[in-house]
């Protein structure tokens, strides 16, 4: 508990110390955003809250689309620390909306991640998490993302659950036809950017490969 106090004292001497010089709004902002970790680390999930609406605000007048992206992903993640899958779907989907927007790869994968382990805690929400959770792995994989672990292992996780039958997007068409129904979510244009159609294909198929491997672990 002790770091976390003492991270946000850190941070709120970098804040002081921008205002002192007159540092635009955006700076500042950006700096109180890096106190909502400690803030929920220590349990002020309100003021958590507060700060991510306040940056949310701001980055959003300034048009400051991966800022916005990622404060919409801790909220996101914040709501569902808390328990409230509806809203941690929504922002989470709003998030994605916008990690699309500020075109970072990583970001994108992570939005998409986040939001299907909120689908994965939704009543009848596993297939769409399962396509979430692919195209993440999809994305770490053609830029050599350090994280593809975990999205295989999310995956694989999805694999166990998925019910008997359901259909799965075993293809990069696929895939892509189902993320079309995500609002803003342009995967295929992303993925046509990182690699040809082959190589991506042949990314799927391992990725596929690999989490069934991993599913024999969760079932």
């Amino acid at each position: 508990m002790r770091e976390w106090e003492e991270a946000l004292g850190f941070i709120a001497r970098i804040v002081e110390s921008r205002h002192d010089r007159g540092a635009p709004e955006l700076e500042i902002i950006g700096a109180r955003f890096n106190a909502h970790g400690p803030l929920i680390e220590l349990g002020r999930l309100d003021e958590a809250e507060r700060l991510l609406q306040e940056c949310r605000e701001i980055f959003e007048a300034h048009r400051s689309w991966v800022d916005l992206a990622r404060t919409l992903s801790a909220l996101a993640h914040l709501y569902h620390a808390c328990g409230d899958a509806a809203n941690a779907i929504v922002t989470g989907q709003d998030a994605l909306r916008h990690a699309y927007l500020a075109a970072i790869p990583q970001d994108i994968a992570i939005s998409h991640h986040g939001l299907g382990v909120y689908l994965c805690a939704s009543d009848n929400g596993v297939s769409t998490a399962l396509a979430h959770h692919l195209a993440a792995a999809l994305i770490r994989d053609l830029v050599s993302d350090g994280r593809l672990r975990n999205s295989l292992r999310s995956v694989g996780i999805d694999f166990a659950s998925l019910p008997s039958g359901c259909p799965l997007p075993d293809t990069t068409d696929a895939l892509y036809a189902q993320m079309s129904e995500v609002r803003g979510a342009r995967l295929d244009e992303l993925v046509s950017y990182l690699g040809t159609p082959e190589k991506a294909q042949a990314a799927l198929n391992r990725i596929l490969t690999e989490a069934y491997e991993l599913a024999r672990c969760f079932q």
